[in-house]
């Protein structure tokens, strides 16, 4: 609307001017002027304000090519930077492609197209390699592996993403997942170390209260009158053996006679010459005998 007023306004001008003027070389200054200020206002990058005065100088001259093909390359331009405003680059660079072929078209406005499709080419290549990370990063945490992904998503959170910010904010979301994961299997790892520690120290503990035990039946077997003393058994059966009292260790039997001092006697009993019959007294604790 406001394109149309602006145009509609320059007509009335310049009608003015021819009628007052009463000659040609009035529309000529005119379509002359609003040429180079075009061509000044695309030197500023200030597209929309170049239209308005290429459409002046095609007013000025009607079916002027040289103002035609000005005003067709900067309406190129026009469309290609409100596709910009919505990231779309590469549907952009056909259209400054399109400005740059334009038949007695501008080699100044030619040459800002190019400028143009070599920043959007940059920027066509940094979208595809931030893409790339990103992809990584989030196949990293589908796999579990949240630390790497971390990793690759900090990697992409610190290179300028001002015209990426669709990207930042999915590269963020990303990371808060990373770290809400982690944090969740640091405690539950925490609590399979906690349950480990308390496993291994209830074992110790019984394994304490085993030795404890084990050591107690020794010392009350020890302290037992009845209980031999180390050695002394297996030194008077082989006595018993040898002195010809048995004809086997294995006939042998003891029967509780008496304790004196603490001290043990078995009576003794065993196959003699083929018969079973009394031989002797041992004392447990010396292995003295008599019989």
């Amino acid at each position: 609307m406001k394109r149309q007023m602006r145009k509609m306004a320059m007509a009335t001008l310049i009608f003015a001017l021819v009628v007052l003027g009463g000659c040609t070389s009035k529309t000529d200054e005119i379509y002359q002027n609003s040429i180079q200020k075009g061509l000044d206002a695309v030197a500023e990058e200030n597209y929309s304000k170049a239209e308005g005065f290429f459409e002046t100088a095609l007013d000025a001259k009607k079916g002027d090519e040289t103002a035609k093909a000005y005003l067709h390359q900067v309406q190129l331009i026009l469309k290609a930077e409100d596709l910009e405003k919505k990231s779309n680059w590469e549907d952009e660079i056909p259209l400054l492609e399109q400005s740059i072929k334009v038949k007695k078209g501008s080699k100044v406005i030619a040459s800002k197209s190019k400028e143009k499709i070599e920043e959007l080419n940059a920027k066509v290549e940094k979208q595809k390699t931030f893409s790339a990370m990103l992809a990584n990063a989030k196949k990293l945490n589908e796999s579990g592996d949240y630390q790497t992904s971390n990793q690759k998503v900090q990697t992409l959170l610190n290179e300028d993403l001002t015209e990426f910010l669709e990207m930042k904010d999915e590269a963020t979301k990303l990371k808060e997942s990373n770290d809400a994961a982690i944090k969740e299997a640091e405690i539950a790892q925490a609590k399979k170390e906690a349950e480990a520690k308390a496993r291994a120290a209830a074992a110790e503990q019984a394994k304490k209260e085993a030795q404890a035990k084990a050591a107690a039946e020794t010392k009350a077997k020890a302290n037992d009158p009845y209980t031999w003393a180390s050695g002394v058994k297996e030194k008077f059966e082989n006595a018993m053996l040898e002195n010809g009292y048995a004809d086997s260790i294995d006939t042998i039997v003891y029967k509780k006679l008496q304790v004196a001092n603490n001290e043990g006697f078995y009576e003794v009993y065993a196959n003699w010459d083929g018969e079973f019959r009394y031989i002797v007294v041992v004392n447990v604790k010396t292995g003295w005998y008599h019989g």
